[in-house]
């Protein structure tokens, strides 16, 4: 006998759920694990979550982090540009390397600036835009 459409339609969905659940269960191991530092915030700039190696590089405890605005964590002569920048950048939020041309810098919590490359990937929600930064520092 063979397969009923409705029956091939529903194999279909349960995987896709299996493997979505599957990926949900990997990638926060994966993002924690990361070699480099990453920080997650939402479109308002408010630090959403930040890996083991972010707060490592820039001295906090995860704690410290969450709901910090990311204007705090660069050095004051370059906040009210970088507000202006991430506005702009919610508007058309796509991938981008940052730092290359550019130069980048990160405050640590005890107030030292490092320089840094940054890239940027918008993450889609449920709840609205979140964009990840993956942070290099440079040597």
């Amino acid at each position: 006998m063979s397969e009923q459409p409705l029956d091939r339609l529903t194999k279909i969905v349960d995987q896709e759920r299996e493997d979505e659940e599957l990926w949900l269960s990997i990638c926060p191991a994966t993002w924690e694990k990361s070699q480099d530092a990453q920080i997650t915030f939402d479109k308002q700039g408010k630090v959403f979550r930040a890996n083991s190696k972010a707060r490592l590089m820039l001295g906090y405890s995860e704690g410290q982090l969450r709901g910090k605005l990311v204007e705090d964590l660069i050095p004051t002569k370059f906040r009210e540009a970088h507000i202006a920048h991430r506005t702009e950048y919610v508007t058309d939020p796509n991938p981008r390397l940052m730092g290359e041309t550019l130069e980048l810098w990160m405050l640590t919590a005890d107030g030292v600036e490092i320089p840094v490359e940054i890239s940027l990937s918008p993450l889609e929600s449920e709840r609205g835009l979140f964009i990840n930064t993956v942070i290099r520092q440079k040597r």
